[in-house]
């Protein structure tokens, strides 16, 4: 069976990915796929077809519709996993993280609303709310459990909670910084010594992606800045918007907003 996360860009998608991964892997036989670009998504149908018949349970992420997912969420081969977020909030994580404003703004945000719409006609869906997710993460822990058909006990539930919260996720990317920082002093040392170039040449005969700049969790789909320092991720758009850009969100995606009951 296959099992798509396909969450709302800056909306908690990858924390419910990570939920449902350490769901699965911990009740399930299962393969963890993990995230999968868009160009690689387009030409998977025959791979996602044969993950969704087999008796084993198969997680993959992506923010963009695998092809032929309709007969397959139909038929209950496939399952979706999809949480949404208040976009006035998203705008704000998209500034942040990836610098974006104005049309590059709009048109990703575009893109999350016009993808939100479509997977509401979609059968076999379990849908979040990031807001419920951040009372309650047992609670969604639990719905996913359920929905899934996973059958997690109360102590897996709770670990996978404690694991997943804001303060263990906080944790894993304070590793990843850590990470990064001996990356940068080893880099230091190698270009003291003048063989930063020939190190990165062998490093990359077994490592074709590797970066001196990137600290990537290619397990947990985390960055170094994944989440906010703040902590705070709820309601952040009341004080880091202007009133104008609130009330073009606000004019703009006004369906979305009261479809999903943020008005």
């Amino acid at each position: 069976m296959l099992i798509v996360c396909n969450g709302m860009y800056r909306a908690g998608s990858t924390l419910q990915y990570n939920l449902v991964s350490s769901l699965v892997t911990q009740t399930q036989p299962s393969e963890i796929i993990g995230w999968i670009w868009p160009e690689q998504l387009k030409d998977m149908g025959a791979e996602l077809q044969r993950w969704a018949i087999d008796p084993q349970l198969y997680v993959i992420k992506t923010h963009m519709l695998p092809p032929d997912i309709e007969p397959m969420l139909t038929n209950g081969s496939a399952k979706m996993c999809y949480v949404y977020r208040d976009i006035r909030d998203v705008a704000v994580s998209v500034k942040r993280k990836f610098k974006k404003e104005g049309d590059d703004l709009y048109e990703l945000l575009d893109k999350a609303i016009a993808t939100y719409f479509v997977v509401k006609q979609l059968p076999g869906v379990v849908w979040q709310r990031y807001e419920e997710m951040m009372a309650d993460l047992y609670r969604e822990i639990d719905k996913l459990s359920k929905e899934l058909n996973l059958d997690a006990s109360p102590q897996v539930m709770q670990q996978v909670a404690q694991q997943w919260s804001v303060e263990g996720t906080h944790q894993a990317i304070q590793q990843l910084q850590r990470k990064r920082q001996l990356k940068i002093k080893l880099r230091a040392g190698l270009r003291r010594l003048k063989s930063e170039k020939l190190v990165e040449r062998l490093i990359k005969q077994y490592n074709p992606d590797f970066s001196w700049d990137r600290i990537y969790d290619t397990k947990h789909l985390l960055h170094v800045d994944h989440i906010a320092s703040t902590k705070k991720l709820v309601g952040n758009w009341k004080t880091e918007l202007t009133a104008d850009e609130v009330a073009t969100l606000v004019e703009r995606y006004q369906d979305y907003l009261a479809d999903a009951h943020y008005l």
